[in-house]
């Protein structure tokens, strides 16, 4: 089944004479691309890539061909083992003149760090018959293509090998897969299987696939772009599965979903390092960028972004392990959310991040089980509610601002929860429409938003609405808000919007309050501290 439309996958060199797929005393004659560009052709033997000098080995070139397709006069073809669909035969002896017809025969005579060369063409089932759509078989069990650990398959032509799996595609244990085009006869079909060892991945894309990449077991997949401007062509449902106590790396790029870009599931790991995932289609929004599914998974955001999601973080029923720095998520409904009616538990680090535009950027409503949240030098612009959230554990905010936003910070604790420590320090306001801060406590709650030792500098300015502090315990609790900016000459403060003790007043308390600065609701027992004599 042919998943095309807008599939996009790197190809090699712009420009270059053509050169052939047959060979004639180890020259190319007419057909295939060798193209030397303005860096020159590549040299097969070293795999050095084509184009400008500064490319990468791993790569093809800016302008040249995929390592490999250097067979130019002189040099002869790339040691290895090759095969093509088209006019390969598996009686030949797998050389590039008379290469093999099948990758299944090419599985059985490759060894550890060997190359397998693909030449361009379709591998489907019709030449692939393992490649078939197997309802009842897995890479285990007769299905899919399984190449000894260590082998390294390449395209002669970046992109231009085409490998349709109707269940199951290429069973890997470690090695290099580079340049390769996969696709998938049905939406619940993988390209690309991974259950042990270290797994390079360069330069291929996947079109049409329900999880197209599988990492599993032990496996440590590393992903890279090279030269392609999407890792998953259109259509694609989800990308990569992660699970068991695999880990997948990907470093830069961009990457489009229809459905779930990752999920992960066991204690499996997701590294993005610069890479923008985003929705296929502008119009709508995707499912999950990274969907936790269950077990306790790690997920380390660097320099990444994430556009266009229902959830751009979705935990789950998962107790996962969350590491997010100098990282977008914007036009998402939810930036991360997760509901959780059975304990579990949830941590948290999030520095250099910006959440833009989204209806709840830290949604968690109720979240049962203990949590450890850390914000720090983050932004929430244009957010409805920045972060909606019913927890027990630990939450900061710190050197956070809020601007553009509806209601900005609420904060619940959890009845018959672990006790619910919340400080903010520095965390600014500005212009929210409905309120600052709502606190809703129970008995053991601490909200802290500044001490006479450690004053708050949390401030909220310039709203058109609302109340800057809303809070409520139906127990017994100190709320200790000293040092902040409220607005001025209301309710106690002063020009400044700052509260201090008058008199012979040792603090500044409020039990009950109804005004723009601060408001409680009926039956509360907290008592907000504003200001209090230094001891």
């Amino acid at each position: 089944m042919e998943l095309l439309d807008g599939g996009r996958a790197g190809s090699a060199g712009t420009s270059g004479g053509s050169a052939g797929s047959s060979a004639t005393g180890g020259v190319l004659a007419a057909g295939g691309r060798a193209g030397a560009s303005s860096g020159g052709a590549s040299n097969a033997f070293n795999g050095g890539a084509a184009g400008h000098g500064n490319a990468r080995a791993d790569d093809a070139g800016d302008g040249g061909a995929s390592a490999g397709m250097a067979a130019i006069a002189g040099m002869g073809p790339a040691p290895g083992w090759y095969v093509d669909p088209s006019r390969g035969s598996d009686e030949n002896p797998g050389d590039f003149a008379a290469p093999f017809k099948t990758l299944e025969h090419a599985a059985s005579v490759a060894s550890s760090s060997e190359t397998v060369w693909l030449f361009d063409g379709t591998y489907d089932d019709s030449t692939e018959p393992r490649f078939a759509a197997f309802a009842e078989r897995d890479c285990s069990s007769g299905a899919g293509v399984t190449f000894a650990a260590g082998v390294q398959l390449e395209a002669l032509n970046s992109g231009k090998p085409r490998l349709v799996a109707g269940s199951h595609g290429l069973c890997l244990s470690g090695g290099l897969v580079r340049g390769l085009r996969f696709e998938c006869g049905a939406p619940g079909a993988h390209g690309v299987e991974v259950s042990s060892g270290a797994q390079r991945i360069s330069g291929s894309s996947f079109t049409g696939c329900g999880g197209g990449l599988v990492v599993s077991g032990d496996a440590h997949v590393t992903l890279t772009a090279g030269n392609l401007a999407d890792y998953a062509g259109y259509p694609t449902q989800s990308f990569a599965a992660v699970t068991d106590n695999a880990t997948l790396t990907v470093g830069a790029g961009r990457l489009s979903t229809l459905g779930n870009a990752f999920a992960l599931s066991g204690a499996a790991s997701l590294d993005l390092e610069g890479v923008e995932v985003v929705s296929q289609d502008s119009a709508r929004q995707a499912g999950s960028a990274i969907a936790l599914l269950d077990g306790t998974p790690t997920v380390a955001l660097s320099g990444s972004a994430i556009r266009n999601f229902s959830t751009g973080i979705h935990l789950g029923s998962s107790n996962p392990n969350l590491m997010i720095d100098n990282t977008t998520i914007a036009d998402t409904h939810i930036g991360i959310g997760g509901l959780r009616t059975v304990a579990g538990s949830l941590r948290a680090s999030i520095t250099r991040s910006h959440f833009e535009r989204l209806d709840v950027g830290f949604f968690l409503f109720p979240f049962t089980g203990p949590v450890d949240i850390s914000v720090s030098n983050s932004e929430f612009h244009a957010i409805s509610r920045p972060t909606l959230i019913s927890i027990g554990g630990s939450l900061s905010l710190t050197d956070v601002t809020v601007s553009d936003c509806h209601f900005a910070v609420a904060v619940s604790a959890r009845d018959n929860a672990e006790p619910l420590r919340a400080t903010f320090r520095r965390v600014s306001v500005i212009r929210s429409t409905a309120g600052g801060f709502s606190l809703h406590g129970v008995a053991s709650t601490i909200f802290d938003l500044g001490t006479t030792l450690s004053p708050g500098g949390n401030s909220v300015r310039d709203s058109s609405g609302g109340i800057s502090l809303l809070f409520y315990s139906h127990s017994p609790i100190l709320i200790s808000a000293i040092g902040n900016t409220w607005t001025p000459n209301t309710q106690g403060t002063d020009a400044n919007g700052q509260c201090s003790v008058v008199g012979e007043a040792q603090t500044f308390d409020l039990a009950s309050a109804n005004g723009p600065n601060f408001a409680s609701q009926d039956d509360n027992q907290a008592i907000l501290r504003l200001a209090e004599k230094s001891p």
